[in-house]
């Protein structure tokens, strides 16, 4: 996304962006999903334990800005969905998350 050198983003939810901001927000969260899941698998935790402790405390609060509505969306369609999905690659699993 961001080698697409874009002049303005329109996520599918939030304030229109003018820089990589977001985009680098995204993948430093997806970064930090991939770095703790593995030593969770590798602790034997099965998807639900591990994806329960993963730690998002660095970047909820640049998504959420605080608002609880937000942090209940950002915690049922982000957290959940992405830890559910790595913990499936990394385990050899299909990715698909219903």
């Amino acid at each position: 996304m961001k080698a697409l050198d874009f002049a303005i983003l329109v996520p599918g939810h939030g304030d229109i962006q003018h820089d990589a901001a977001y985009a680098d927000l995204l993948i430093e969260a997806f970064e930090l999903v991939a770095v703790q899941i593995k030593p969770l698998i590798a602790e034997g935790l099965d998807e639900e334990a591990a994806v329960a402790r993963l730690d998002f405390s660095s970047v909820e609060p640049r998504f959420t800005e605080g608002d609880e509505f937000l942090a209940g969306r950002f915690d049922a369609w982000f957290k959940r969905p992405i830890g559910r999905a790595a913990y499936r690659v990394e385990s050899g699993d299909s990715p698909e998350v219903e």
